[in-house]
């Protein structure tokens, strides 16, 4: 049993308290290798995203920061960044790179669309079968995602058919490659077992 909050609550909470701030690692204009940051998008349980143009060829990207600064959480991070790098399909994002600043791991990967959970059930049947292949595509590479979830479902832009699985910082390699020390995911999507 949750407790519910109520979004007025919130911001009534908030406004006492003016010195309690959502402080983001990087500011818009600031550059990041070739690309300058253009708005933060926001913040997970261990990166931030940004999105940024390139300084040249002026596309726009996501830039996924690593905020934490643990080896578990680097090595996650990095492995996500391969994953992306070494299977360029509609079910990941494009990668266009990886880099270090001020010794925090980022990757740019391309900026997708997150849409609403469709509610017709031919949209439903259509929206999980586009998921279906991308967890297949997943498990053929000996991954468990662990925290499939609407927040971790994107769409690339212009192709609404594909669906592109995000997140997979608790990513289990069935190799045995990737642990973790507790029951990873998040609760509300978790089986009750």
């Amino acid at each position: 049993m949750g407790i519910k909050v109520k979004k007025a609550e919130i911001e009534a909470f908030l406004r006492a308290h003016p010195h309690i701030e959502d402080p983001h690692l990087f500011d818009v204009g600031q550059n990041i290798g070739e690309w300058r940051i253009t708005a933060f998008i926001g913040k997970g349980g261990s990166g931030e995203v940004y999105s940024a143009k390139h300084s040249d060829l002026g596309f726009i990207a996501a830039i996924k920061i690593l905020s934490r600064d643990d080896r578990v959480a680097k090595d996650r991070f990095q492995r996500e960044a391969q994953v992306f790098a070494e299977n360029p399909m509609p079910v990941f994002p494009r990668f266009f790179g990886y880099g270090q600043i001020n010794g925090r791991p980022y990757m740019v990967i391309e900026l997708l669309e997150h849409l609403p959970l469709p509610s017709a059930d031919r949209a439903v049947a259509q929206y999980l079968l586009k998921v279906c292949v991308g967890v297949g595509r997943l498990h053929s590479l000996g991954l468990v995602h662990r925290d499939i979830k609407p927040s971790n479902l994107y769409f690339p832009a212009g192709k609404p058919e594909s669906a592109a699985i995000m997140d997979l910082g608790i990513a289990r390699d069935t190799k045995g490659t990737m642990t973790v020390g507790s029951v990873p995911g998040t609760p509300d999507y978790m089986p009750p077992e």
